[in-house]
């Protein structure tokens, strides 16, 4: 008997947080990381950055009213495809649709086009949500790799995983095509609103791409997993800054970060301040790539941030600070501890 190709499941946005019933000012798109590679591991990053785009959301005030809303990136397959070529599962490299061979655990939010072109969305937490990597609650997840358990862990336990990480700045490439469908579709459906990219991991690298879009006035990029060919030696540039210019853009890094070389980010920084002014970059002092030890803090941090770039407050003094200082001061900020707790 044939087999017939199943539907490829296409990125969308997750249902709204923040300014539901009316029409927002601003929109803050969160891109999730990558969970180890595990065909599920979409379902636990998307779970993962729940609670974030809600904190950003409850964020906005009457008179700025902001939404949030977490982008799913196409079916899980197309990530493994990116990875590893076409999958022998599949004729033609299809991809698994939701539903189909247990792919129901790829997906943490439904969607399913109502008449009239409504779309009607669903928040559904992952099972077993203590094992969802959360930015406001520190603390290594259960199914963390190795390498996060174990507190990002260096030597041989680091070798181990950079098959993953090239694996994963691959798959940020096509997280970035994502990305950008994400703003194209939020000018559809809110108009011309300013739009925040917040990302983590290869979704910071899909977030830091896709900010070229004229809609994009800021981007935060969280522990993001960058080429290691990007441009410090004059010759190549596979992480462009250029289009970066006019935007305000926050990087923020753990020192100890097994999976994503910190320096990787200090040099990408460093090229896009070249080119605009307003970049800066925040060092977690001993925290690694879930940035777990301070998640309160970087929470607070970007909250700050978003609020400060989308509707127009002030920055608190850290980020002023950061953004004024020349050079490498304003790209290796240390993050306090307790931050958030008194920001200004």
């Amino acid at each position: 008997m044939a087999q017939r190709a199943l539907p490829e499941r296409e990125a969308r946005l997750g249902r709204p947080h923040g300014a539901v019933g009316q029409a927002p000012h601003a929109v803050v798109l969160v891109l999730p990381g990558d969970s180890g590679g595990a065909l599920r591991g979409s379902a636990l990053a998307a779970a993962a950055a729940l609670p974030l785009a809600r904190r950003l959301g409850r964020a906005g005030t009457r008179d700025d009213p902001l939404t949030a809303h977490v982008v799913h990136y196409r079916a899980a397959a197309t990530r493994r495809d990116a990875a590893e070529g076409p999958s022998s599962d599949a004729p033609g490299g299809a991809r698994s649709a939701p539903g189909a061979g247990g792919a129901g655990a790829d997906s943490v939010e439904s969607g399913v086009e109502a008449p009239g072109g409504a779309e009607a969305r669903r928040d559904v937490e992952a099972p077993g949500a203590g094992g969802v990597e959360d930015i406001g609650k520190p603390g290594p997840r259960a199914d963390a790799p190795p390498g996060e358990a174990a507190g990002d862990g260096a030597g041989a336990l680091g070798e181990a995983l950079t098959a993953t990480d090239s694996r994963a700045r691959r798959i940020g490439c096509a997280y970035a095509e994502d990305a950008e469908w994400a703003v194209e579709e939020v000018v559809r459906r809110y108009g011309d609103v300013p739009v925040c990219l917040v990302g983590r991991g290869v979704g910071g690298r899909a977030a830091l791409r896709a900010a070229g879009h004229p809609a994009v006035v800021s981007v935060v990029a969280l522990g993001p997993v960058l080429d290691g060919a990007d441009g410090a030696d004059g010759t190549d540039d596979a992480e462009p800054v250029r289009h970066l210019r006019g935007r305000h853009v926050l990087l923020v890094h753990g020192t100890n970060d097994a999976r994503s070389d910190p320096e990787l980010s200090f040099r990408f920084a460093e090229r896009a301040k070249k080119v605009n002014a307003r970049v800066c970059r925040f060092e977690v002092h001993t925290d690694g790539h879930g940035l777990r030890g301070y998640a309160a803090e970087v929470s607070a941090l970007t909250r700050d941030f978003v609020l400060g770039t989308l509707c127009a407050r002030d920055l608190c003094r850290p980020l002023t600070d950061a953004l004024a200082a020349p050079p490498p001061l304003g790209l290796r900020m240390p993050l306090a501890s307790g931050f958030g707790k008194s920001l200004r």
